[in-house]
């Protein structure tokens, strides 16, 4: 028994002294030095939005005794990776870094670094954000995660829509971007031009043309800088219903009609062009082309004003440089109680051709019109009055085609004196006066009347003059082929020298080569009181030099003061025969239908 107890305690003896003996043995490691705290000013970091990697370079650049560091984000454990990944965006986070112990060395007390994880990258925004103009207002796409600029500002919105007011004109920088949220940041934005005017839409270039749906985006082009030359689209048809029309157009303006119509405007004031000189009158004052367009019922009438100016007057416009696909209709009366020296240039579509560089072109285009300029004080003027256009600028290194084109005048000239302002007054049943031009495939229908007081007056079926100059530059010379009038011109030769020519009065020039083939005069010509000094003929009246004419008719029965040497005379029944048009006249059907019994007309 005795035994036992002793063994027991001896058990109990012999635990004591091991735990005591570890016990002692921990108090002598505690005595080891513990390693400095770390300093942060040597630690760099690396943040994301979803990481934070600590960079100790500078660290263990100025400690090389082998200290080895570690890291706890937050209450996390310590851990050797200084990369703490799965992290939240936008959120604040407390790294501690110390030197870790060793068999030498405790560990060192923790420093802190303070750091906030990034935001994520924004979505990226599609490679087109498409909008819609309304007159002045625009709409961008909506979408709840966008915000929008309409102002240099970059204040932005959530509204997705602006109205500019009226005095908000030209272009406008619109913005949009994807917002800001508490993980992400707004993305770059994305930019578009518009420009506001008082048009519909657009920005007036050829692929972003100013779109016109009402009188009023048509009567807006002063809301656009003058110095801009803009491309205009009619959207609709327009009914001015009678009353006047504002200035939309400039020189350098082009302008579309789409097929569309502008109908029922009344024009009673000219105005002032480029030079106090010049007056203009039309749908549009100067333009430089104007396509695929028709008027209807324009009423021009313009009272002449008392001094010395010009008018360039047109049912389209006072000035052009190219006209395609245009018809016009209606009338221009100029009522002149004013003895004052001026040039006017009248026509069915245009005043006067050419106002800008380039080529001129009048091409598929027709008119139909009255014109009628009355003098009641003797007044000194050059008239140049066509069915198309009345006359054309100095062309120089350029050149004119009038092709696929028609016109039906009634034209009555009365109370003039025509002076000699460079050339003679001229009227033509298709153009005025014309300079290196070339005019194919084109016909001209109805009366010409003129009765002046004194000078010189020069009158044809198709064009009143036409004539070259500053030959050296020339490529193109004047010519006239695959035409014809049915004019019927009824001049009064009492007080006036009077050239008639049933295609062209006065081929004139300096130099170079000139042609009339294939022409066909089917009108009448009457001159009352025909003086010595006049002339009449079935292709020209005078000035022939350097001219060659070639396969032209005439109608027979032509007054006998009527030179009709230079034609061949036909009965209007064989003028009438589709075999005779297509293979003696030589029109292609390329540009004519002919029907068998009619008159050709084009296609």
């Amino acid at each position: 028994m005795k035994s036992k107890k002793f063994i027991t305690i001896a058990i109990i003896v012999f635990t004591l002294i091991v735990v005591m003996t570890a016990c002692f043995s921990g108090v002598e490691d505690d005595k080891r030095p513990a390693y400095d705290v770390p300093s942060m000013d040597l630690f760099d970091a690396e943040v994301t939005a979803e990481s934070i990697t600590v960079i100790p370079n500078k660290y263990y650049e100025a400690h090389s005794d082998g200290e080895v560091l570690e890291y706890k984000i937050s209450s996390g454990d310590w851990q050797d990776s200084p990369t703490f990944d799965n992290l939240l965006p936008n959120t604040d986070y407390t790294i501690s870094i110390r030197v870790k112990e060793d068999k030498n060395h405790k560990a060192s007390d923790s420093d802190y670094l303070y750091l906030t994880t990034s935001k994520k990258e924004p979505q990226v925004l599609p490679a087109k954000i498409n909008y819609t103009q309304e007159n002045r207002t625009i709409t961008v796409e909506k979408n709840d995660a966008w915000e929008y600029c309409f102002w240099d500002d970059d204040n932005y919105r959530d509204a997705n829509s602006y109205t500019f007011s009226e005095y908000d004109n030209g272009e406008k920088t619109v913005k949009v971007r994807i917002k800001a949220t508490n993980e992400a940041k707004e993305s770059d934005a994305y930019e578009f031009k518009v420009y506001i005017s008082g048009y519909y839409s657009g920005s007036g270039t050829d692929q972003d043309p100013f779109l016109i749906y009402t009188k009023e985006h048509f009567n807006s082009r002063s809301t656009v800088s003058s110095n801009k030359k803009s491309y205009l689209k009619l959207m609709n048809d327009l009914d001015f219903a009678n009353s006047s029309i504002g200035d939309c157009i400039r020189v350098g303006d082009n302008f579309d009609g789409n097929g569309h119509k502008i109908v029922n405007v009344k024009i009673t004031q000219a105005k002032t062009g480029d030079y106090i000189v010049q007056n203009y009158a039309g749908i549009f004052t100067q333009v430089h082309t104007v396509k695929n367009l028709t008027v209807e019922n324009v009423d021009i009438q313009l009272e002449a004003e008392e001094w010395e100016v010009n008018y360039l007057v047109g049912l389209i416009a006072g000035g052009a440089h190219i006209v395609e696909n245009c018809h016009a209709q209606g009338s221009i009366v100029i009522d002149d109680g004013y003895n004052k020296r001026k040039v006017c240039g009248i026509g069915g579509l245009v005043g006067e051709m050419g106002t800008t560089n380039g080529d001129v072109v009048v091409k598929n285009s027709s008119s139909d019109v009255k014109i009628t300029y009355n003098s009641t004080a003797d007044t000194a003027v050059a008239l140049r009055v066509g069915g198309l256009f009345g006359s054309s600028v100095d062309l120089y290194t350029q050149s004119l085609k009038v092709s696929e084109s028609m016109a039906n005048i009634d034209v009555d000239l009365k109370g003039f004196t025509s002076y000699n302002y460079d050339r003679y007054s001229g009227v033509g049943g298709l153009v005025g006066d014309t300079k290196e031009g070339s005019i194919e495939n084109c016909y001209a229908s109805g009366t010409i009347k003129a009765s002046g007081v004194s000078g010189n007056l020069a009158v044809g079926g198709l064009t009143a003059s036409i004539y070259a100059s500053y030959e050296s530059y020339r490529s193109v010379y004047p010519n006239i082929k695959y035409c014809y009038s049915t004019v019927d011109i009824d001049v009064d030769g009492t007080n006036q020298k009077v050239i008639v020519g049933g295609v062209n009065p006065m081929m004139h020039s300096k130099t170079g080569p000139k042609t009339v083939d294939s022409c066909l005069f089917a009108g009448s010509i009457n001159i009352t009181n025909l003086q010595s000094k006049s002339a009449a003929g079935s292709v020209y009246g005078k000035d022939l030099e350097n001219v060659t004419i070639n396969n032209c008719f005439h109608i027979d029965g032509l007054a006998d003061y009527v030179d009709v040497s230079a034609s061949t005379a036909v009965d209007e029944t064989t003028i009438k025969s589709v075999i005779w048009q297509r293979n003696t006249l030589g029109l292609s059907e390329d540009y004519w239908k002919l029907v068998e019994g009619s008159y050709p007309v084009l296609k």
